[in-house]
């Protein structure tokens, strides 16, 4: 009996991988500029009873600096850019918006608009109205849209809005988001509680959050916070906590009363650009993103990254597989079970892709549906995996499955698992041990009672799979 030995799992992460056979896209570090330079000028926003505030709007430009033209359609275009995504950026306390210019510019070289309020700068800020005023912002955004005498005119993508800040403006982009269903991701820093409380509110909020606070903040500590936040949350969420970042760590220069922390403030700034490119190019579902791929990066086997632990990571779907042993010349059905922790039904996309690059004559299934499903329940969905032979190809492969929600304010959010398909040349061998025993009839009816044992191929796992396994199995292998 010629038979190939079972061999270790080998998981290839850190690769931007695309979906079964494509080529990979290679790495890009979104914490340096991107491909635009970075503009500003000083606007000013009407609220609803005709006051009016000032902002500071970052944008793509042709070159950068003060009141630099925005960069021209034909150049956007060149990248694959067409119109921008925007996020509101909340101030700290009796922080200037100037804090932030290198975080929002870097944003802007990213392809994405960001407009900072001046608003409630003073002693007594109102949070309530801080809140107001950066929603307040995006609307100013939908309007340059639709103004034809606007050189943002048809440049605003308004199906794409975020929201950011830091400490008050972290807690004041909660209570925005609570209230706001335009808002696709939030992703702050340091976010404090307000009045009223964001942590309440953080329990209305239903798309992903992203909490990126530092290890050694003593001015919001996480515990008293940002903890309570995630802990409150319903939707989507993470919680990236840079090690050593202090609260002082994301504004650009100290001021009075600030903390320190064990990494300078550069290295920290340059962990914060990377963690909020990547979050909102890829809930912005932008191409300079990495397009298909950037999720591996937020939700997915690639989001550590040195200095930072994302420990705290749910994105309210659990996926599970099992992978049967696949002979050759075969098709397999990895048997995936959904799990929904959202707070609302939801059909989820289940989607799979090698973890490494694609094994020739190695093949895998379209993506599926499942649900919708109620909030805590789960159902099974079948992901087929086929290969031509095995001659000269490794004895297993991994998978990397993942599942989203489709038609959510979540829908970027992924669960996922990585499963090994083996191969063996003597189909019965269900184990892959290389030898054929009774230890295989108890594997093949686990697999069979998983719902993964389709012996036959007839896309179905039921009784008759078990005649055709046993039928096999008394026959034997060469």
């Amino acid at each position: 009996m010629n038979v190939l030995q079972f061999c270790l799992l080998v998981v290839v992460a850190m690769a931007a991988l695309t979906f079964a056979g494509v080529r990979h896209a290679a790495a890009q570090d979104l914490g340096a500029p991107g491909p635009f330079a970075p503009g500003w000028r000083t606007v000013t926003v009407a609220r609803p009873g005709g006051s009016t505030f000032n902002s500071r709007l970052f944008y793509p430009a042709d070159a950068p600096g003060q009141n630099a033209s925005i960069v021209s359609v034909a150049s956007a275009a060149a990248v694959g850019v067409g119109a921008f995504p925007a996020v509101s950026f909340g101030h700290g306390f009796l922080q200037a918006v100037t804090q932030y210019q290198s975080t929002c510019e870097h944003l802007a070289t990213w392809g994405v608009l960001v407009i900072a309020p001046e608003s409630e700068g003073g002693l007594t800020p109102n949070h309530a109205n801080f809140a107001l005023d950066l929603r307040h912002a995006l609307t100013y955004l939908e309007q340059r849209n639709e103004d034809a005498a606007s050189d943002l005119f048809g440049r605003v993508d308004v199906q794409k809005f975020g929201l950011s800040g830091h400490s008050m403006g972290g807690g004041a982009s909660m209570l925005a988001a609570a209230a706001d269903s335009r808002v696709r991701i939030v992703a702050n820093l340091a976010a404090a509680e307000t009045n009223p409380s964001a942590v309440a509110a953080s329990a209305n909020i239903r798309c992903p959050v992203f909490l990126i606070t530092g290890s050694q903040d003593t001015i919001t500590p996480p515990a008293s916070h940002g903890n309570l936040m995630y802990a409150a949350l319903v939707s989507p969420r993470q919680q990236p906590v840079i090690v050593g970042g202090f609260h002082c760590g994301f504004t650009d220069a100290g001021f009075l009363f600030c903390d320190s922390g064990s990494i300078t403030r550069a290295q920290q700034l340059l962990i914060t650009r990377r963690l909020l490119a990547a979050a909102f190019l890829h809930h912005f579902d932008s191409p300079l993103g990495g397009a298909g791929a950037a999720w591996r990066a937020v939700w997915g086997p690639d989001r550590a990254q040195p200095g930072v632990n994302v420990s705290a990571t749910d994105p309210r779907c659990v996926v599970s597989a099992v992978a049967p042993p696949l002979p050759p010349g075969s098709v397999r059905h990895l048997q995936v079970t959904i799990s929904n922790h959202l707070s609302e039904p939801a059909v989820f996309v289940v989607e799979a892709e090698w973890t490494g690059a694609a094994p020739p004559g190695w093949q895998i299934g379209p993506a599926s549906t499942v649900g919708p499903l109620a909030p805590g329940t789960q159902a099974a969905a079948n992901i087929e995996v086929g290969a031509a032979g095995f001659d000269q190809w490794p004895q297993q492969q991994s998978v990397l499955i993942s599942a989203r929600p489709v038609d959510s304010p979540a829908s970027p959010a992924r669960g996922f698992v990585a499963a090994t398909v083996s191969h063996t040349a003597c189909a019965p061998d269900w184990n892959a041990d290389g030898m054929l025993g009774v230890s295989d009839i108890f594997a093949f009816l686990a697999s069979w009672f998983a719902g993964a044992a389709d012996f036959d191929g007839d896309g179905q796992t039921i009784v008759a799979d078990i005649f055709a396994y046993l039928g096999a199995w008394f026959a034997g292998c060469d």
